[in-house]
């Protein structure tokens, strides 16, 4: 069975993976606004970059959810009151 410091540790492991990707994400969002303002202004954006942009935003929801579930099934059973 798990101790209750191992059980911290990979919640907050897993909770630094979902907080990587979702500054990962603001970045990608940012880059699509601009891009979105410039389609707006008449500049044709490059599809192979926008492709590459919805596609790195994909894969980092993806990770927000497998870490987030993740740090869920590692603290299963655990809470602050069963580890005093």
């Amino acid at each position: 069975m798990m101790t209750y410091e191992t059980c911290v540790r990979r919640r907050t492991e897993s909770a630094a993976r979902a907080f990587s990707a979702i500054e990962k994400i603001k970045g990608i969002i940012a880059q699509l606004e601009h891009t979105t303002a410039r389609a707006a202004d008449g500049h044709l954006p490059d599809l192979g970059a926008l492709a590459s942009m919805t596609s790195g935003a994909r894969r980092q929801i993806d990770e927000i959810l497998v870490a987030l579930t993740e740090a869920r099934i590692d603290g299963d059973g655990f809470s602050q009151e069963s580890a005093q």
